[in-house]
């Protein structure tokens, strides 16, 4: 059979729902008697005009007379003035605190508190990104749960680093002030780092945080050390020197990796967590062979998969 456009047979169902103003949907084809609103009459350009010009325009950069109203009683009201005073009297209370800040008396003093406030920002910087990361892509939970992590792993990592530059700069006042010269030397340094260290990551049960903190100085003083050595009047003799230079950190790279495949090879318990768990989603448990049989799912990562989804497009 012939099809029928819809807007000619919306036209036929007119006579059969009876007469109504009003124009009919190209809908109503499928049975629908829906009533569609007039058109509005489109304006010329002249007309829009002389609406736009008899249409009042808002007045800009002018403040509304009732806010104008509101202040000025505010202002003039006695209860109110009290609030004016109050103001002035922070002012001067400000002033009296910039005056004490720039005192050059206290600025052994303030540095303490202004090392104390930059560790703590410092802390919550480096960590809450890492902690971030590490939580949501390997750790299972609520995100309530996930979210307490990341605050604790971030606040500890910010109070740690505030507390060991208060106890180190402190110590280095009082052994600097206890001298007899006065001024601070080389071992007065050491002896301030070894009591913040000693203190804050040395004493008590050793979290993961603590560990990666003291990891993470550790290796740059490794490094630091490995090129005091080799400078001007190091330890290292001048004809080796340039040889070991040029040879060091090939070999110390090797090194690092043939050891730590090793200890996960066959001590992964001595491992941090962390780390083993890196390292076994890359590599998998190397001491069971790898399967891919399906149904057979022994904790593996990159040795086990049982189809294409979880050879290249899923983990598990």
């Amino acid at each position: 059979p012939k099809k029928t456009k819809p807007l000619r047979f919306a036209r036929m169902l007119r006579g059969s729902q009876g007469a109504y103003s009003g124009r009919v949907s190209p809908h109503a084809a499928w049975g629908a008697s829906t009533r569609v609103a007039p058109r509005r009459p489109r304006l010329s350009p002249a007309t829009r005009e002389r609406k736009a010009a008899r249409s009042p325009q808002p007045r800009r950069g002018v403040m509304p007379r009732h806010i104008v109203v509101f202040l000025t009683v505010f202002m003039l009201n006695p209860s109110h003035q009290q609030y004016s005073k109050m103001w002035l009297q922070l002012e001067d209370l400000f002033k009296a605190v910039e005056g004490i800040v720039l005192d050059p008396q206290l600025a052994d003093i303030l540095a303490i508190v202004k090392g104390a406030r930059n560790g703590f920002t410092y802390g919550a910087k480096i960590r809450f990104p890492h902690a971030l990361v590490m939580v949501f892509l390997f750790r299972s939970g609520t995100l309530r749960e996930k979210l307490k992590l990341v605050s604790k792993a971030t606040f500890q990592h910010a109070r740690n680093l505030a507390t060991f530059a208060t106890i180190y700069k402190t110590a280095l006042l009082f052994l600097r002030n206890a001298s007899p010269e006065g001024k601070e030397s080389s071992p007065h340094t050491f002896i301030a780092g070894l009591i913040g260290g000693y203190m804050v990551f040395g004493r008590g049960i050793q979290s993961s945080v603590n560990q990666q903190i003291v990891i993470y100085v550790f290796a740059r003083v490794v490094l630091a050390l490995a090129r005091l050595s080799v400078q001007k009047g190091g330890a290292i003799p001048r004809e080796f020197r340039d040889r070991v230079t040029n040879n060091a950190w090939p070999v110390f790279a090797a090194l690092s990796w043939a050891s730590v495949m090793w200890l996960y090879r066959w001590q992964p318990e001595t491992l941090q967590p962390s780390l083993k768990s890196s390292m076994k989603y890359m590599y998998g448990l190397t001491h069971l062979v790898f399967t891919v049989h399906k149904g057979v799912s022994p904790s593996l990562d990159s040795n086990h998969w049982d189809s294409f989804r979880t050879l290249l497009l899923q983990n598990k």
